[in-house]
């Protein structure tokens, strides 16, 4: 019995090492992309109240 809970210990600490991993990867695109978007967003604020 504790042989099975400490194998799905080690399995969940496992997944939740390589979860991490793809999060800090993704992160870093999700935060270019925040940024990006966000100068889009800020550029076209600029445009709409040099327009108006």
């Amino acid at each position: 019995m504790t042989l099975t809970i400490s194998s799905i210990g080690v399995a969940f600490v496992l997944g939740l090492m390589a979860l991490g991993v793809l999060l800090a990867q993704c992160g870093s695109q999700i935060g270019t992309w925040l940024i990006v978007t966000a100068d889009k967003i800020e550029q076209c604020g600029e445009r709409w109240r040099v327009q108006r």
